[in-house]
C-alpha cells in the first residue's frame, strides 16, 4: 500500500531528534550531527523506498567518465537501505541525497521480466546488433551467466547481454575463449564502457539501473548499487558534509545557503581590479566591460547576465559560480578557473582563453566561436549545443567529458589532445581541421545515420590523424591532405 504524502523536513526533524535521543541513551554518547540527518533519512526510506546515496569530495553531481572496475559510464550511487552505509567513502566530505523524478524510467534488476527482457532484445535487433548473437547470448545456459555465483535471472542476462554488445569483457565462455561482438556499423567510436552506457540508455531507453536485493549484478563486491546515465532525472533531495572530518573541500553552509547580495547590477566598467573576493555572491548584470581583473574569487556565485566584454582577466577564480548568459565577448583570460561552473547560453565570441580549466563545467547552448583556446583543460567537461564555429585549439587536454551537439565548423583542431573516452555525439565538423588529431576515443553515435549527413563534410586530415574503428573518411566527405 503507497505510503500517505507528508511533509519530509518535518519528518527527518522528528526522526533526527528520535534517532539521537536513543542513541545518546544507548551509548551515553553523542553521534555527530551529519550521522543524525543521515540515519534520519535511512529511516524514512524504509517507507519511502526510493533515496539514493552518492559520495564524493565535491558538493555536485556528475557522470564518471573512467573507472577501474569495466562498468558502465555514470553517476553511481548506493541505495539508502543501509544502516552501515555512513561508514561508507570515509574519505569523500560530501553526501548527495538525492531521488529518481516519476519521468525516470530505470531498469530495476530484480522486477526485471522474462518479456521485458524479450521485448529489449528486439530493440537491440533493430538498433543492428547481429540477431544471431544476440538469440545465442539469451540462450546461454545458466553456468554462462552465473558467472560470479549470483543469478542467472533476466536482470542479470539483460546486464550481461549489454555488457557484451558492448565490446566489455566479461570472462571466458564454455570453449575457454572470450566473447566478443562486433558493434553494428557506426556504433564503434569510444570506449567499450561508454558504448555499454549508451547501449542501456539511448538504445533501451533507461535512464538508470538499480540493483537493489543483495544480488551483486552491476558489480560483485557491491550487493546493492545504482548508476543513473541522465541526471536530469534526478532530484537533489539534500547534500550533507560530514563536518567534522578534516580536509573537508568546502563548507556546505557556503555553499547551500541563500547568496547574499553583493556587487549586482553595479557599474566596474574601464577599472582595474585586483584581490577582488567574492564567496556565495550575487554578481547579477554587473557590468565589467574593459575592465582589468587580476588574483581574484568570484567563487560559489551567480554571475548572470554580467558583462566581461573585451575585460582582461588575469588568475580569477570561478570556481562553481553559474554564468547564464554571461558576456565573455572578446575577453581575454588567462589562468582563470571555471572548473565547475554553469555556462548557459553564455556568450564569448572572440575571446581567448589561455592556460584556463573548466573541468568538470556544463557548457550549454554557447557562443565560443572565433575564440582561441591555448592550453586549456576541458576535463569531464559537458558540452552541449555549443557553437566552436572558427575556434582555434592550441595545446589543449580533453579527456571524459562530452561535446554532444557541438558546432565544430571550420575549428582548427590540430592542437587538441584527446585521453580516453570523449563523446560528440550529433557534433558538427564541417571544414574542420583534423590533422594530426588522435580521434580514437571519439564517441560519435549518430555521425552514420541518415538524419546526420555530412557533419564531416570538407573536414581535412592527414596520415596523423587516428580515426575511430571502421570510420571511413571519404564516406564522411572528409579530405586527406599532405602533412
Amino acid at each position: 500500500m503507497p505510503s500517505q504524502p507528508h511533509n519530509l523536513q518535518t519528518l527527518l526533524k522528528a526522526l533526527i531528534v528520535l534517532e539521537a535521543t536513543r542513541f545518546k541513551r544507548e551509548t551515553k554518547s553523542r553521534l555527530p550531527r551529519w550521522t543524525e540527518r543521515l540515519i534520519a533519512y535511512e529511516q524514512q526510506n524504509r517507507v519511502d523506498k526510493n533515496l539514493f546515496i552518492h559520495f564524493s569530495k565535491f558538493p555536485k553531481m556528475g557522470l564518471y567518465l573512467k573507472n577501474s572496475y569495466n562498468t558502465p559510464v555514470g553517476f553511481y550511487a548506493y541505495p539508502l537501505i543501509d544502516e552501515s552505509i555512513s561508514s561508507f567513502a570515509a574519505e569523500r566530505p560530501f553526501m548527495i541525497i538525492f531521488k529518481p523524478k516519476s519521468e525516470a524510467r530505470l531498469l530495476d534488476l530484480s522486477r526485471y521480466t522474462e518479456e521485458q527482457l524479450k521485448q529489449d532484445g528486439e530493440k537491440l535487433k533493430a538498433a543492428g546488433f547481429d540477431p544471431a548473437v544476440i538469440d545465442e547470448a539469451m540462450g546461454k545456459p545458466k553456468s554462462f551467466w552465473d558467472l560470479s555465483g549470483i543469478s542467472d535471472s533476466p536482470g542479470k542476462k539483460i546486464w550481461d547481454l549489454t555488457r557484451i554488445l558492448s565490446g566489455t569483457k566479461v570472462g571466458e565462455d564454455e570453449d575457454g575463449e572470450e566473447v566478443t561482438n562486433p558493434l553494428p556499423p557506426g556504433k564503434e567510436g569510444g570506449g567499450p564502457t561508454a558504448r555499454w552506457s549508451y547501449i542501456i540508455w539511448k538504445m533501451l531507453g533507461y535512464d538508470g539501473v538499480v540493483d537493489n536485493v543483495d544480488a551483486g549484478i552491476i558489480h560483485p563486491n557491491e550487493p546493492n548499487q545504482a548508476v543513473f546515465f541522465n541526471t536530469t532525472r534526478l532530484e537533489i533531495v539534500d547534500v550533507i558534509e560530514k563536518q567534522d572530518m578534516e580536509g573537508s573541500y568546502y563548507p556546505a553552509h557556503k555553499l547551500f545557503s541563500k547568496p547574499q547580495p553583493a556587487i549586482s547590477g553595479d557599474d566596474y566598467s574601464n577599472q582595474v581590479i585586483d584581490d577582488l573576493q567574492l564567496t556565495n555572491a550575487m554578481v547579477l548584470g554587473t557590468n565589467f566591460t574593459n575592465s582589468t581583473i587580476k588574483n581574484s574569487k568570484m567563487i560559489f556565485s551567480r554571475l548572470g547576465g554580467a558583462k566581461f566584454i573585451n575585460a582582461k582577466l588575469n588568475n580569477v577564480i570561478f570556481t562553481n559560480s553559474n554564468f547564464s548568459k554571461a558576456k565573455l565577448v572578446g575577453a581575454s583570460c588567462y589562468e582563470c578557473f571555471f572548473e565547475g561552473s554553469q555556462l548557459f547560453q553564455t556568450k564569448a565570441r572572440g575571446a581567448s582563453f589561455v592556460h584556463c580549466n573548466f573541468v568538470r563545467a556544463t557548457n550549454n547552448e554557447s557562443d565560443f566561436s572565433n575564440t582561441e583556446i591555448r592550453h586549456c583543460s576541458f576535463m569531464d567537461t559537458l558540452s552541449s549545443f555549443t557553437s566552436f564555429e572558427n575556434a582555434k585549439f592550441v595545446g589543449t587536454k580533453i579527456s571524459g567529458g562530452s561535446f554532444s551537439n557541438c558546432n565544430f565548423t571550420n575549428a582548427d583542431m590540430r592542437g587538441i589532445e584527446t585521453g580516453g573516452s570523449v563523446g560528440f555525439v550529433g557534433a558538427r565538423f564541417i571544414g574542420a581541421d583534423l590533422r594530426g588529431v588522435d580521434m580514437k576515443g571519439w564517441i560519435l553515435f549518430g555521425s552514420y545515420s541518415d538524419n546526420l549527413p555530412n557533419r564531416f563534410a570538407k573536414a581535412i586530415y592527414n596520415s596523423s590523424t587516428k580515426l575511430p574503428i571502421n570510420f571511413d573518411p571519404a564516406e564522411e566527405g572528409m579530405r586527406l591532405v599532405d602533412d
